[in-house]
Parts: structure tokens; C-alpha cells; sequence
């Protein structure tokens, strides 16, 4: 099987010709992405169906400078996948993206200088986040004692999250980011700005951290809202909880053991204690 795409972009985005980049080998294929495309049927059906967009693509921009460095900024996420559902979300938005450009939409200026947003969370000992418009999920490197990835992608119908322990065994988390949605915005959808983190720290005192999933999400009628998820690794159990009553922008706060959403009114402030085994709500002002 030989396959175009992934030696092929990083050739173009690095100035060489479509006639003098060769195809990959897949029995030669290295990173995990590339062995995971010539196993997969699916993906490698993909792969060439990105290869012809990409291509409409490079001819519309004249294989500028500007396209081939987004090209290779393109090509990096996909590298930096370590699981099928982070490859095929990077095919999804990789085609979408292709397919506005060869329709004659403007390249991003900046391809390489997004930003994720900052941390929302105050008070995780690691945090990464991502805004939904800029990319389709993002990964945690755990560390505490153990070590490994976890991996969260933007579904709220379905399993958002999980990790690959050290046997190589994908183990789900049930994410659940409904807290921060009232009932008009589950119903109504429409705004797409929500920004996603995944952190860790221990609440139970036990000397290992649990794993931390948040979301935040602004309201058409100005009430936004913030939802956290925190699973416990050693026996699977997971708290959910957040409040969509929250004027300005969504942010929370950790502490000892406990979590704060402020709502940004008159001082009241969302708080959750771990105590007894589980998260006891009360409002503060």
C-alpha cells in the first residue's frame, strides 16, 4: 500500500515539488499516525480522499508560501495524535479546511500562532485547553507516579474522554459538560463559543491525583456557564456538577477540597466540598 498524504504535505509545506515528493511506504511507516492510516481501511480511504482536496487546495493558492505553511502547521496535529479518534477528527476538519480554501477562502493569517485559551480552572496542577472553533479536542500528559495520556474530543451525546493506561488498555471517561447549558441553550445550540481544559489534582487526599475535564460556554442572553467533571482513576468513579448563571466570563477556582464558580453578581459563589465521598454543593456570598 503506498500512501500520499503524510510524507506528501510536510514535502510541499517544505518546498519541494508534488513530482519529487514520494509516497510513504507503509511497511517503512514510523510515527503512530502513519501506521495507524495503512491499517485502517477507513483511514486510508481518507487519506487519498484528503490527498485530491489537497490538491484543489495547492492549485487555488498557487502553493504560496502562506499555504504551505499551514500545510505543515496542519500536518503537526496530526503527528502529535496518539489515538484513532484524534486522527479521524484530524481528517474531518482537515478536508473542511482544504475545501474552503480551494473554494477561494482566505488562509489564516497566522496559521501557526493560535493560542489556546488560557486556564479557566485556577488552582490544577497541569492544565491544557482548547477553544472548540480552533481545534476538535486535546490530550493531558498525566504525571503522578503514574504516567499517560488522556484524551478529550467535543461530543456531548457520547464518551468525550479517556486514557490509555499502561497496558494499553483505552479506558473511557464519562465526561458530562450538560451542568453548563441551560435548558434554552441545550435546545439551542448556536453560538459555538466553548472552551474545553483537562487538568488534574487531588481532591480525596490519597495521594493521587484524579483527572480533571471542564467546559465553558457563553449565552446569547449573557448567562454563561461552567461544568467539571472529575474522575478518580483507582475505582472509576466520577462527580459531575456547574452552573450556567454566570454573568461575564466563566471561570472556576480549587482549593484545598474544594471547587468555586463565582457567578460574578453581588459575590455569590458556587461552591462544591469533597467530603463523605462525594461533592456537597452550597452558594456563598
Amino acid at each position: 500500500m503506498q500512501k500520499t498524504l503524510a510524507a506528501f504535505a510536510l514535502a510541499i509545506a517544505l518546498g519541494a515539488s508534488a513530482a519529487s515528493a514520494a509516497s510513504f511506504n507503509c511497511a517503512k511507516a514510523r510515527s503512530y499516525s502513519e501506521k495507524l492510516i495503512c491499517s485502517d481501511p477507513q483511514l486510508s480511504a481518507a487519506d487519498d480522499d484528503l490527498a485530491r482536496v489537497y490538491d484543489a487546495a495547492k492549485e487555488k493558492t498557487g502553493n504560496s508560501k502562506q499555504f504551505r505553511r499551514f500545510v505543515e502547521e496542519n500536518w503537526k496535529r496530526r503527528e502529535q495524535c496518539a489515538d484513532p479518534a484524534c486522527v479521524r477528527s484530524w481528517y474531518q476538519s482537515s478536508r473542511a479546511a482544504y475545501e474552503r480554501i480551494a473554494g477561494g477562502a482566505a488562509l489564516p493569517r497566522e496559521a501557526a500562532a493560535k493560542k489556546a485559551p488560557p486556564c479557566f480552572v485556577k488552582g490544577l496542577k497541569r492544565c491544557v485547553t482548547y477553544r472548540f472553533k480552533d481545534a476538535p479536542g486535546l490530550q493531558l500528559n498525566y504525571s503522578d507516579g503514574r504516567r499517560f495520556k488522556v484524551s478529550m474530543y467535543f461530543d456531548r451525546t457520547v464518551e468525550v474522554a479517556y486514557y490509555i493506561d499502561e497496558n494499553n488498555r483505552r479506558i473511557g471517561i464519562p465526561a458530562d459538560f450538560r451542568p453548563m447549558f441551560s435548558e434554552k441553550d441545550m435546545a439551542d445550540q448556536t453560538n459555538g463559543r466553548e472552551d474545553y481544559a483537562l487538568g488534574q489534582y487531588d481532591f480525596d487526599g490519597d495521594g493521587a491525583d484524579e483527572i480533571v475535564l471542564a467546559g465553558r460556554t457563553w449565552a446569547p442572553d449573557g448567562m454563561n456557564g461552567l461544568a467539571v467533571t472529575v474522575y478518580r482513576i483507582r475505582d472509576g468513579k466520577t462527580w459531575s456538577f456547574g452552573a450556567s448563571d454566570i454573568s461575564g466570563d466563566p471561570a472556576a477556582r480549587i482549593g484545598a477540597n474544594k471547587v468555586f464558580i463565582p457567578r460574578n453578581f453581588r459575590g455569590f459563589v458556587h461552591e462544591w466540598t469533597f467530603y463523605r465521598d462525594a461533592f456537597q454543593y452550597e452558594e456563598t456570598n
